[in-house]
């Protein structure tokens, strides 16, 4: 086989690989088609529920499963169940309390972008 040949059999069985293992696991993730969207279990959270208010910025959830909320008034951590607010009152690693986004290094650790703050670890 020359090279170009060799070059575009390479191509074509990485796009084989790809769809024949990635594609078929990509509808585990995916809404039930035969499901109407009534049926799935919607819920609503507010300031009323533990949030520390009602404008969220980003959300996130991590390598552990929590789901991490950006907000004005600090970062929040729900666990299913409650809602645990960090600010820079209780920590003072994190610079600024209005969170913008949120992000997970390798090593299971937070990193935070803030509003006038810069970049803080957590």
């Amino acid at each position: 086989m020359n090279t170009k040949i060799r070059k575009l059999f390479c191509v074509f069985s990485t796009y084989v690989s790809f769809f024949l293992i990635v594609v078929p696991f990509l509808q585990l993730y995916a809404l039930d088609p035969q499901k109407r969207i009534t049926q799935y279990d919607i819920r609503v959270y507010t300031a009323k529920d533990g949030l520390p208010m009602n404008s969220l910025k980003k959300v996130f959830q991590d390598s552990r499963g929590y789901i991490w909320i950006g907000t004005q008034e600090g970062l929040v951590r729900f666990d299913g169940v409650e809602f645990k607010t960090y600010d820079k009152s209780q920590y003072p690693g994190l610079k600024c309390n209005f969170i913008l986004d949120i992000d997970e290094d390798a090593d299971g650790n937070l990193w935070l972008a803030t509003a006038g703050g810069g970049v803080s670890f957590f």
